[in-house]
């Protein structure tokens, strides 16, 4: 049965694509802000900003229903009337009054409104509806009748996709093995010719950027990962000590890189081909232990599969982490100044964009000066 999307908090956010089951080229489309409208898009994992604008997550309103909140802009998922459509399409707003219910339905669930009537005046019950490609697959509303169907059901799922990163947007993550619980771990002082990652659990005391790797894609579009307190990345050569050792690299393009295999939702194997023809896989070996084969029916949950998971401060723009020394940025009565420069952006810990001069809640945000980035925290 699908999984119900988990409430979540602005602080401790759990970030969903709203996707629809779909049939052709409709199928497994998702919910993503275009302006001020919502429109079913493949999901983009190459494109930073464009994959928060697909991001949701979920608040409830006791009695009411649930909000959808989006990533990108903070606003919620909504109805608007579109006059050159003639009819109602979905639509974001900073008035955080639209309320959804969802009940199971198929592969997944029936989305309608529960206050549809406050919303725009009309009565009768509103569900949403991919469009096809002649409403630009606009997401649009129909009556509970016309909304049974693969068009009409829709899923909540996990943003645990690799995603992408270049030089102006970065998103940092943690990788996960499925079968060990434990996190993907840069150990600095292990020589090059041996195995210089291990496996730990997650870290909390300030060591975190050990754990977290960005995906840089190499002329060959294969990948690598690369740490991002040390700068290390992981090499397709390989020593063999009773087992195959990655080696590390500070050069994206050396090695063959590295490519996934998705062997279940949100578990992928991440594998090269080396010089010999010969596939070789990620794998979490347990000292005494034989190595497993590599089978895929078989992988969900082994110690081949592994998942991702977005660390907190992901923005747009990080490319150094301090700012220079004629600008100064600080936080004063609730909002946050900079000095020397009138061409800035801030962020949330979590990407969300800030109106400049705006009474901010307490906690830390993200200031980016000229392609620089610095945390400041709001008492």
């Amino acid at each position: 049965m699908a999984q119900a999307p988990q409430v979540s908090t602005a602080a401790n956010p759990k970030w969903y694509f709203i996707q629809v089951v779909g049939a052709g080229n409709t199928q497994n489309r998702v919910a993503t802000v275009v302006g001020d409208k919502v429109e079913g898009q493949p999901i983009a994992s190459e494109n930073i900003s464009l994959l928060n604008a697909q991001l949701w997550r979920v608040e409830l309103e006791a009695g009411v229903g649930y909000a959808f909140i989006n990533k990108s802009t903070g606003k919620t998922l909504s109805v608007t009337y579109d006059q050159t459509k003639n009819q109602r399409v979905a639509a974001v707003s900073s008035n955080a009054s639209a309320f959804w219910r969802y009940a199971a339905q198929g592969a997944g669930y029936a989305l309608r409104l529960s206050n549809e009537t406050n919303l725009e005046g009309a009565s009768g019950e509103i569900y949403l509806y991919q469009g096809s490609a002649t409403d630009n697959y606009a997401l649009i509303f129909t009556s509970q009748a016309n909304s049974t169907g693969a068009n009409g059901t829709f899923n909540f799922v996990i943003n645990e996709i690799p995603v992408i990163s270049t030089e102006d947007e970065v998103a940092w993550m943690y990788i996960k093995n499925a079968k060990t619980g434990k996190y993907l771990t840069d150990v600095v002082d292990t020589p090059q010719d041996k195995a210089y990652f291990i496996l730990d659990n997650l870290k909390t005391d300030g060591d975190e950027t050990y754990q977290q790797w960005k995906l840089i894609k190499k002329a060959n579009n294969n990948m690598m990962f690369v740490n991002r307190e040390t700068g290390n990345s992981i090499h397709t050569d390989m020593t063999f000590d009773l087992y195959y050792y990655m080696q590390f690299t500070n050069d994206i393009q050396a090695g063959n890189g590295w490519k996934f295999d998705v062997v279940s939702d949100g578990q992928y194997a991440i594998y090269t081909t080396d010089a010999n023809g010969v596939i070789k896989y990620w794998y979490a070996t347990t000292p005494g232990q034989p190595t497993e084969a590599f089978d895929k029916a078989y992988a969900k949950n082994s110690a081949y599969a592994w998942t991702f998971s977005w660390a907190p401060e992901n923005i747009t723009g990080i490319k150094k982490p301090d700012i220079a020394d004629n600008i100064l940025v600080y936080a004063l009565d609730k909002r946050i100044y900079v000095e020397g420069c009138d061409d800035y952006k801030i962020y949330t810990l979590y990407g969300i964009p800030v109106y400049q001069n705006s009474n901010l809640p307490t906690g830390i945000y993200l200031v980016t000066v000229k392609g620089r980035t610095t945390k400041v925290l709001v008492k």
